[in-house]
């Protein structure tokens, strides 16, 4: 089913995981099939709280493989910024195209990495990844052990994550702990 404009009046592009860098840049996880937005419109939304008058209007984005960074006007230091981190960055639905919504619809059921080989960085095969959950703070992967068992995988800048399209193999480097928290 295709999302409308009068689905919800504002759609989640991203969520602000850090602050990145002294004026205010934040690094942000998009959400599946928003990445193409976040350079075509100016007005976002912060939230919780959503305040219709709080319009952040885009300075400057740029893709890089630890995610998004963006700068807005308003948020100018790196206390604002830190202010911003675990809150989620909003579309008005009305500013998007009908395309723009069809797009987004499309890429949220698509899970391009299902099926990849995931090792660790030192050599460790882990497993095939089967799934994710969406949570408030990043997305985890899901990983089928050769086991049997499920591996859960915080898709976080500290996973340091190497993705090869060309060989379905993807390279995490396994925090501390973690292999022992999932047993």
């Amino acid at each position: 089913m295709s999302r409308t404009k009068t689905d919800a009046p504002f759609l989640s592009v991203a969520t602000v995981i850090r602050t990145k860098g002294v004026t205010g840049e934040l690094l942000v996880r998009t959400e599946p099939g928003a990445s193409l937005l976040l350079d075509a419109h100016e007005n976002y939304y912060l939230m919780p709280p959503l305040l219709d008058h709080k319009t952040l209007h885009l300075a400057q984005v740029n893709l890089t493989m630890q995610g998004a960074v963006m700068r807005f006007a308003e948020i100018d230091d790196r206390q604002k910024a830190h202010d911003a981190c675990g809150r989620t960055l909003l579309l008005r639905a009305t500013d998007l195209s009908d395309v723009e919504l069809e797009m987004v619809a499309a890429s949220a059921t698509d899970f391009p990495e299902q099926g990849y080989q995931v090792f660790s960085d030192t050599g460790l095969a882990l497993g095939t990844l089967s799934d994710y959950i969406e949570t408030g703070a990043n997305l985890v992967w899901i990983v089928s052990t050769p086991e049997g068992e499920e591996l859960l995988l915080p898709v976080i800048a500290d996973l340091q994550i190497h993705r090869d399209d060309e060989q379905q193999r993807i390279t995490v480097h396994v925090l501390e702990g973690l292999l022992e928290l999932n047993c």
